[in-house]
């Protein structure tokens, strides 16, 4: 289950690691009472694409999008793949995960959806058993604007602008890359994810799953964990990607995952307290192969064994 000091951990983390343009989430404002209606077309499509079977709705004002997802779509980041089998997290911290992926995914459709509809300012997303807790709601949803119709933070011209296999190029080299900087036999598996937020448009966001031995053995890596692998794909005005999720776990089912939603204006973790405070940079040069935002410069002389 979630705690406050594993929130307080995760806030820290990016305050301290900086990762250019990836800002804290702000607590969120109260959804719109009263009753709802339907959104548009563009925005149903949006949220259909990253939420299959999901019930959409906005507040009657319009400023409120609400987002009910399935129990199906509520699972940890990696669930049923044979790369990624772990045992459950200890002391069901496994929930909060569950939560910020969630959340994160919110996140990047409500920002996508508050440029089709300018009037969004508020998103919620609820899972129709209820599971969670207040802290763990705490996640789920999010303000984008100030007041309707707001100017959206710096415009994001590179999102849709780079082609997804250019993308998928920057994060595989970005996925290589850390693998070879982390010390051998780290990593046991991985997976990367394409999450098409709007395929028709070119915007897509993007997930990292790694299985590793030891969680505690990133320690000292975690710079290239986050600003390394955000290379090139998220952190400020010249993102190309809608967000990036980075999920961890090890193999006694220990957890850490980092979310960066750009056009929410969000950046969010949940650290183990194995992995020590955060902060620190990369220990090895990753390339920007899309001319996004670049690692926030590396620390030479920390580099491991190869994977």
């Amino acid at each position: 289950m979630g705690t406050p000091e594993r929130l307080r951990r995760a806030l820290a983390f990016w305050a301290r690691l900086g990762c250019a343009g990836l800002l804290l989430a702000v607590c969120p404002e109260a959804m719109a009472a009263g009753s709802s209606s339907a959104p548009p077309r563009g925005v149903s499509q949006i949220v259909s694409s990253v939420f299959p079977g999901a019930a959409i709705k906005l507040g009657s004002d319009g400023t409120a999008l609400g987002i009910s997802v399935p129990p199906s779509l509520a699972r940890l980041p990696g669930a049923g793949s044979p790369r990624l089998v772990a045992p459950a997290a200890p002391d069901g911290e496994g929930r909060d995960v569950i939560a910020g992926e969630l959340g994160w995914k919110a996140a990047v459709v409500a920002g996508l959806a508050g440029v089709r509809d300018r009037k969004i300012v508020y998103y919620q997303l609820t899972e129709r058993r209820h599971r969670f807790t207040s802290f763990e709601t705490g996640y789920l949803s999010g303000q984008l604007r100030a007041y309707p119709g707001a100017s959206e933070y710096g415009g994001f011209p590179n999102i849709g602008a780079v082609p997804l296999r250019i993308l998928s190029k920057q994060l595989r080299s970005n996925v290589r890359v850390l693998k070879r900087a982390l010390p051998g036999g780290t990593v046991l598996g991985s997976e990367q994810l394409v999450i098409p937020v709007d395929g028709r448009a070119d915007d897509y966001a993007f997930e990292v799953d790694l299985k590793v031995a030891n969680l505690a053995s990133l320690r000292r890596y975690q710079g290239d964990m986050v600003c390394g692998l955000s290379t090139g794909l998220v952190g400020g005005p010249t993102a190309t990607s809608e967000g990036l999720a980075i999920n961890v776990v090890d193999s006694r089912g220990r957890r850490a995952s980092w979310w960066s939603a750009e056009r929410a204006e969000t950046g969010m973790g949940i650290s183990d307290h194995v992995l020590g405070s955060p902060g620190g940079a990369e220990t090895v040069k990753f390339p920007d192969i899309t001319g996004g935002p670049a690692a926030t410069g590396f620390a030479s002389g920390g580099g491991g064994g190869s994977a």
